[in-house]
């Protein structure tokens, strides 16, 4: 790619804060289902940060105090979603997943409503084509080609996979990378994190030129309890699961802010476990979101009702006798 991304090695692949490790989980249930939704939805978690550079890591050409980084991290999250709307690319890579021999990577670009939280996005997926994604609301919908249909068990008729994506956050269910990816569909619920990054150790860690548009790079850790807290309280129960499969309670982000202040790049990365991961060894995921094109004419619908399923009891495992378990496959 021709952006110009400077970031001190280093930065752009910390790993998560740890905490004591996650005890192993039961064997998740409708694997097939989960399988389908890594296929299909695993768009969001990571990528850009080593795609987009152009060579190796430099030092940064920018400082600035800490007080002044803390500050323009903070205030990114509102002066990005009060421009209203934007094209986004999303790359998500996870590695180590049991079953597969290498990382399987999903990317995607399309146009996104940062405030209504509407948007649609064309998906390539390995072994899938290309694939539709739309979400409206707290609902992500996945038009899948004929041939994988079946996976989710969708009956016949229907060519879009639904899944309530609150009803996901809220479940008991641990979360496995599949169902985090799908989680990620929604450019916004990743925006939402930059009001939960802790006030300690922020700073400047690069400068790029991401769209023609000259960003500084801070690194920031996420606190994904004062996420529950400031955020989402109803989250906690997907949160709390998140961190006992992560083996952390903050997630590290690099994030790039342009010159009023809004989002331009967003990487998260994080490890799993072995417990939860392969047995080979651990689990990653790595996200990188971009945004650009600010202001650009969004309008998107949900498909037709009598051409869609809703598939989120597969995916938590309410519709499989039980809840689904922590698990990397």
């Amino acid at each position: 790619m021709e952006d110009d991304v400077r970031v001190r090695p280093g930065e752009a692949g910390r790993t998560a804060r740890s905490s004591p490790a996650p005890a192993a989980g039961r064997p998740a249930r409708r694997r097939a289902a989960r399988r389908g939704l890594l296929g299909v939805s695993t768009f969001g978690l990571a990528v850009l940060a080593a795609a987009c550079s152009g060579g190796p890591a430099s030092a940064p050409t920018t400082s600035q105090p800490p007080a002044a980084a803390r500050s323009a991290v903070a205030a990114a999250y509102d002066k990005t979603v009060g421009a209203g709307t934007a094209r986004v690319a999303i790359v998500t890579t996870v590695s180590g997943v049991s079953g597969t021999s290498a990382p399987v990577t999903v990317s995607g670009t399309g146009i996104v409503d940062l405030h209504g939280r509407e948007g649609e996005l064309t998906m390539s997926v390995p072994g899938q084509g290309s694939v539709t994604v739309r979400f409206v609301g707290s609902t992500l919908y996945v038009s899948l080609p004929p041939e994988a249909r079946s996976g989710l068990g969708l009956a016949p008729g229907k060519s879009w996979a639904s899944l309530d994506l609150r009803a996901l956050a809220h479940s008991q269910a641990g979360v496995s990378l599949s169902q985090a990816a799908a989680s990620s569909e929604d450019p916004t619920q990743f925006l939402s994190y930059l009001r939960a990054v802790s006030s300690d150790g922020v700073h400047v860690v690069g400068t790029a030129t991401l769209h023609g548009t000259p960003t500084t790079a801070y690194a920031a850790d996420v606190d994904l309890g004062a996420y529950v807290a400031r955020v989402d309280p109803d989250a906690a129960p997907s949160i709390q699961a998140l961190e006992r499969q992560i083996g952390a309670s903050k997630l590290p982000v690099v994030v790039w802010v342009d010159g009023q202040g809004r989002l331009r790049q967003l990487e998260i990365s994080f490890g799993v476990p072995s417990a939860s991961a392969a047995a080979s060894g651990s689990a990653s995921v790595h996200l990188t979101l971009q945004v650009w094109d600010y202001g650009v004419p969004v309008h998107v619908v949900a498909p037709p009702a009598d051409e869609t399923q809703d598939v989120t009891g597969q995916v938590t495992g309410a519709g499989a006798g039980g809840p689904a378990t922590a698990t990397a496959a």
